[in-house]
């Protein structure tokens, strides 16, 4: 997945300008009147969803690079007990549940707490008690769009877990929703309107668009002809992002789609277990972002970015890259010699730094994932440049 920083003003500003539902402005109310983050760290799906400019950046084979076509790539074990159709047989799980739990994800569900101190859309609605606001793993959190009067349902706060996941019971649970940290077998579930993965995508950026399908029934005797019409009216939210999912399972294909093309129309189509959903929605209002050129926005863009999540930084690395941020942050107002000099510290500090990120993922005890190491040693020298562009 890709996430991107966004400035709190900014994403806000989105969210009151994208409202369409009793929901949105309810949720917007809800908002504090100041910033609790510097950023917002959307998905690149759900910022375009909140009408910003947040393109994917993910490729066919999971790295991230600009012009990548993906926000996000869904994987299933093809070891692992799934059922593609339902209801799930004895011992199943329900594949369909757990792709759309994935996909969620990719659209923008999830917390920050434990790798960032900027927080995910999500963390807006994170309430302990009427009031009173919980973006920790202590204590208990749930979902909340009218300031932690209604109790929407339950985060998790189980570390096994995600953070941004609700909470589960016990098996069989009483309440499957498809964003439960943990699923059961021989239970399914679907992501609606008025689920609460439903409110949630709402409340973040997405629309729910309305949609008419008229099914028509003619019936002929001898005497005379009878036609029949029925308008079905279904509501549910869109999404502006392609996902692709693909699992196999006993040599035999199954995969999910969601594509989004750009006049209100869906239609669904279910071929030997492979299903392809087609949603479409108008066009909507975009709002261009400044490109992300200063120092701090490159860097903490890499290490909040999906291949540096859940890992921790070693010390060494964090402390240079804090250094050199607050080095160049400060240049400005400084006379012209002192500045170069904050700058030329800055870039050396910087390349220290990336030598060290470099050697963090190799060796038996690699303390960083290969893809973190060479995605955040790219953002070192773009920062690098950066800092020359200044002087």
């Amino acid at each position: 997945m890709c996430w991107k920083a966004v400035p709190w003003s900014t994403f806000v500003a989105a969210l009151a300008s994208d409202a369409t539902t009793a929901n949105d402005v309810t949720a917007n109310a809800s908002l504090p009147g100041s910033a609790l983050s510097t950023n917002i760290l959307p998905s690149s799906a759900d910022g375009r969803a909140a009408g910003l400019s947040t393109p994917p950046a993910m490729s066919a084979d999971g790295s991230l690079k600009v012009g990548g076509p993906y926000d996000g790539i869904v994987t299933l074990n093809s070891g692992a007990p799934f059922n593609f159709t339902r209801p799930p047989t004895v011992g199943f799980f329900d594949a369909l549940r757990t792709t759309e739990h994935e996909m969620d994800e990719v659209l923008g569900l999830g917390s920050s707490i434990g790798f960032s101190s900027d927080l995910e859309p999500q963390d807006l609605f994170s309430w302990s008690a009427p009031g009173t606001r919980n973006r920790t793993s202590s204590g208990t959190r749930y979902f909340s769009i009218d300031g932690g009067t209604t109790d929407i349902v339950g985060f998790n706060q189980n570390s096994n877990g995600d953070f941004g996941d609700w909470l589960s019971g016990s098996c069989p649970q009483t309440n499957p929703y498809v964003q439960n940290a943990f699923s059961c077998a021989d239970q399914a579930s679907d992501v609606t309107q008025t689920s609460p993965e439903g409110i949630n995508l709402d409340v973040i950026g997405y629309n729910l668009v309305t949609t008419t399908t008229t099914s028509t029934t003619t019936t002929t005797t001898s005497t005379s002809t009878t036609t029949t019409s029925t308008t079905t009216t279904t509501s549910a939210p869109t999404t502006t992002s392609t996902t692709s999912t693909t699992a196999t399972t006993a040599g035999a294909t199954s995969s999910t789609t969601t594509t989004i093309v750009s006049s209100a129309s869906s239609t669904t189509s279910t071929i030997l277990g492979a299903t392809t959903t087609t949603i479409s929605i108008p066009p909507t209002t975009t709002t261009t972002l400044p490109p992300c050129t200063t120092v701090r926005c490159i860097i903490d863009g890499a290490r909040n970015g999906p291949s540096c999540r859940g890992q921790t930084l070693p010390l060494g690395i964090a402390k240079k890259l804090d250094l050199a941020i607050s080095q160049v942050e400060s240049a400005p107002g400084q006379s012209s010699k002192r500045a170069k000099h904050l700058f030329k510290s800055a870039t050396r500090i910087l390349g220290k730094a990336r030598r060290l990120t470099t050697k963090a993922a190799g060796g038996r005890r690699a303390k960083l994932s290969s893809q973190c190491s060479s995605d955040l040693a790219n953002a070192i020298g773009a920062a690098s440049q950066a800092i020359a562009s200044l002087g």
